[in-house]
Protein backbone atom coordinates (compact mmCIF):
# COMPACT_ATOMS: atom_id res chain seq x y z
CA UNK A 1 0.00 0.00 0.00
CA UNK A 2 2.80 2.41 0.90
CA UNK A 3 4.56 1.67 -2.40
CA UNK A 4 1.36 2.35 -4.33
CA UNK A 5 0.87 5.64 -2.50
CA UNK A 6 4.42 6.63 -3.45
CA UNK A 7 3.72 5.75 -7.10
CA UNK A 8 0.29 7.39 -7.32
CA UNK A 9 1.63 10.61 -5.78
CA UNK A 10 4.67 10.56 -8.11
CA UNK A 11 6.95 10.36 -5.06
CA UNK A 12 5.38 13.28 -3.19
CA UNK A 13 4.27 11.03 -0.30
CA UNK A 14 6.68 8.44 1.04
CA UNK A 15 5.14 6.67 4.03
CA UNK A 16 7.24 4.48 6.26
CA UNK A 17 5.47 1.71 8.19
CA UNK A 18 5.62 3.75 11.39
CA UNK A 19 4.05 6.79 9.64
CA UNK A 20 0.71 5.00 9.33
CA UNK A 21 -0.93 6.12 12.56
CA UNK A 22 -4.52 5.21 11.70
CA UNK A 23 -6.11 2.50 9.60
CA UNK A 24 -7.40 4.95 7.01
CA UNK A 25 -4.22 6.04 5.22
CA UNK A 26 -5.85 9.33 4.23
CA UNK A 27 -6.65 10.23 7.84
CA UNK A 28 -5.13 13.30 9.51
CA UNK A 29 -2.69 11.27 11.64
CA UNK A 30 -0.93 9.74 8.63
CA UNK A 31 1.91 11.92 7.35
CA UNK A 32 5.33 11.06 6.03
CA UNK A 33 8.60 12.41 7.48
CA UNK A 34 8.15 15.58 5.37
CA UNK A 35 4.61 16.14 6.64
CA UNK A 36 3.04 15.02 3.35
CA UNK A 37 -0.36 13.29 3.39
CA UNK A 38 -2.90 11.91 0.97
CA UNK A 39 -6.55 12.85 0.66
CA UNK A 40 -9.63 10.71 0.03
CA UNK A 41 -9.35 11.22 -3.75
CA UNK A 42 -5.79 9.84 -3.83
CA UNK A 43 -6.80 7.04 -1.46
CA UNK A 44 -9.55 5.99 -3.91
CA UNK A 45 -6.96 5.75 -6.70
CA UNK A 46 -4.59 3.74 -4.48
CA UNK A 47 -7.35 1.39 -3.33
CA UNK A 48 -8.40 0.83 -6.93
CA UNK A 49 -4.82 -0.02 -7.95
CA UNK A 50 -4.44 -2.26 -4.90
CA UNK A 51 -7.21 -4.42 -6.35
CA UNK A 52 -5.36 -5.03 -9.62
CA UNK A 53 -4.54 -8.74 -10.00
CA UNK A 54 -0.80 -8.14 -10.45
CA UNK A 55 -0.70 -6.17 -7.18
CA UNK A 56 -2.76 -8.74 -5.25
CA UNK A 57 -0.55 -11.59 -6.46
CA UNK A 58 2.62 -9.73 -5.39
CA UNK A 59 1.56 -9.40 -1.73
CA UNK A 60 3.58 -11.51 0.68
CA UNK A 61 1.64 -13.12 3.54
CA UNK A 62 2.43 -11.81 7.01
CA UNK A 63 5.18 -13.83 8.70
CA UNK A 64 3.68 -16.92 10.31
CA UNK A 65 0.17 -16.31 8.93
CA UNK A 66 -0.02 -19.31 6.58
CA UNK A 67 1.27 -21.74 9.19
CA UNK A 68 -1.06 -20.29 11.82
CA UNK A 69 -4.11 -20.49 9.59
CA UNK A 70 -3.28 -24.07 8.62
CA UNK A 71 -2.98 -24.91 12.30
CA UNK A 72 -6.24 -23.17 13.19
CA UNK A 73 -8.08 -24.97 10.37
CA UNK A 74 -7.72 -28.19 12.37
CA UNK A 75 -10.22 -26.81 14.91
CA UNK A 76 -11.89 -23.84 13.26
CA UNK A 77 -13.65 -22.97 10.03
CA UNK A 78 -11.79 -19.99 8.54
CA UNK A 79 -13.57 -17.03 6.95
CA UNK A 80 -11.60 -14.30 5.22
CA UNK A 81 -13.30 -10.92 4.95
CA UNK A 82 -11.79 -8.17 2.86
CA UNK A 83 -12.69 -4.68 1.74
CA UNK A 84 -10.83 -5.16 -1.54
CA UNK A 85 -12.83 -4.10 -4.54
CA UNK A 86 -14.81 -6.79 -6.41
CA UNK A 87 -12.35 -6.69 -9.32
CA UNK A 88 -9.84 -8.32 -6.95
CA UNK A 89 -12.04 -11.39 -6.32
CA UNK A 90 -10.34 -13.87 -8.67
CA UNK A 91 -6.83 -12.66 -7.85
CA UNK A 92 -7.61 -12.88 -4.12
CA UNK A 93 -8.84 -16.47 -4.47
CA UNK A 94 -5.75 -17.35 -6.50
CA UNK A 95 -3.52 -15.66 -3.90
CA UNK A 96 -5.18 -17.50 -0.99
CA UNK A 97 -4.86 -20.83 -2.81
CA UNK A 98 -1.26 -20.17 -3.92
CA UNK A 99 -0.36 -19.23 -0.35
CA UNK A 100 -1.69 -22.56 0.93
CA UNK A 101 -4.60 -21.19 2.94
CA UNK A 102 -6.81 -24.19 2.09
CA UNK A 103 -4.25 -26.82 3.04
CA UNK A 104 -6.27 -28.30 5.91
CA UNK A 105 -9.80 -27.54 4.70
CA UNK A 106 -11.64 -25.05 2.48
CA UNK A 107 -12.10 -21.47 3.62
CA UNK A 108 -14.86 -18.94 2.97
CA UNK A 109 -14.16 -15.55 1.38
CA UNK A 110 -16.32 -12.46 1.82
CA UNK A 111 -15.97 -9.10 0.06
CA UNK A 112 -17.56 -6.40 2.21
CA UNK A 113 -17.69 -2.63 2.49
CA UNK A 114 -15.32 -0.62 4.67
CA UNK A 115 -15.95 -1.46 8.33
CA UNK A 116 -18.94 -3.67 7.51
CA UNK A 117 -17.41 -7.05 8.39
CA UNK A 118 -19.41 -7.27 11.62
CA UNK A 119 -22.63 -6.66 9.65
CA UNK A 120 -21.96 -9.57 7.31
CA UNK A 121 -20.23 -12.00 9.65
CA UNK A 122 -21.32 -13.10 13.11
CA UNK A 123 -21.46 -16.08 15.44
CA UNK A 124 -17.71 -16.70 15.36
CA UNK A 125 -15.30 -17.99 17.95
CA UNK A 126 -13.07 -14.99 17.20
CA UNK A 127 -12.41 -12.22 14.70
CA UNK A 128 -8.84 -11.27 13.78
CA UNK A 129 -8.28 -7.82 12.28
CA UNK A 130 -5.80 -4.95 12.18
CA UNK A 131 -8.40 -2.16 12.12
CA UNK A 132 -9.15 -1.03 15.69
CA UNK A 133 -12.55 0.39 14.74
CA UNK A 134 -13.56 -2.89 13.08
CA UNK A 135 -12.27 -4.83 16.09
CA UNK A 136 -14.46 -2.68 18.35
CA UNK A 137 -17.49 -3.48 16.20
CA UNK A 138 -16.85 -7.22 16.58
CA UNK A 139 -16.26 -6.88 20.33
CA UNK A 140 -19.52 -4.91 20.70
CA UNK A 141 -21.33 -7.92 19.22
CA UNK A 142 -19.75 -10.18 21.83
CA UNK A 143 -17.30 -11.74 19.38
CA UNK A 144 -13.81 -12.31 20.74
CA UNK A 145 -11.73 -9.67 18.99
CA UNK A 146 -8.02 -10.16 18.34
CA UNK A 147 -6.20 -7.10 17.02
CA UNK A 148 -2.93 -7.65 15.14
CA UNK A 149 -0.49 -5.05 16.50
CA UNK A 150 0.56 -2.24 14.15
CA UNK A 151 1.44 1.46 14.62
CA UNK A 152 -2.10 2.41 13.56
CA UNK A 153 -3.77 0.54 16.41
CA UNK A 154 -1.62 1.17 19.48
CA UNK A 155 -4.48 1.54 21.95
CA UNK A 156 -7.24 -0.90 22.69
CA UNK A 157 -10.31 -0.73 24.84
CA UNK A 158 -12.36 -3.20 26.76
CA UNK A 159 -12.20 -6.80 25.67
CA UNK A 160 -10.10 -6.33 22.53
CA UNK A 161 -6.89 -8.38 22.71
CA UNK A 162 -3.88 -6.81 20.96
CA UNK A 163 -1.68 -9.59 19.55
CA UNK A 164 1.93 -9.31 18.36
CA UNK A 165 2.24 -12.41 16.18
CA UNK A 166 0.31 -15.15 14.45
CA UNK A 167 1.85 -17.72 16.81
CA UNK A 168 0.27 -15.78 19.70
CA UNK A 169 -3.08 -15.94 17.90
CA UNK A 170 -2.82 -19.73 17.55
CA UNK A 171 -1.84 -20.09 21.20
CA UNK A 172 -4.75 -18.00 22.46
CA UNK A 173 -7.35 -19.58 20.21
CA UNK A 174 -6.18 -23.13 20.89
CA UNK A 175 -6.33 -22.38 24.64
CA UNK A 176 -9.98 -21.49 24.06
CA UNK A 177 -10.80 -25.06 22.99
CA UNK A 178 -8.64 -26.95 25.51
Amino acid sequence: MRRLIHEVTSGRVSFRYEDIREFDYHGPLCKDSNGQRIDARIWKQVHDRFSDPDIVNAIAPMPGAVEAINSLQKSYQIHFATTRLPKARMATIEWLDKSGMAKQRPYSLHFVGHREKHEVLSNFAAAIDDDLVQAKFFAAQGIRSLLIAHPWNTTTEGSIERIDSWSDIVERLNAQID
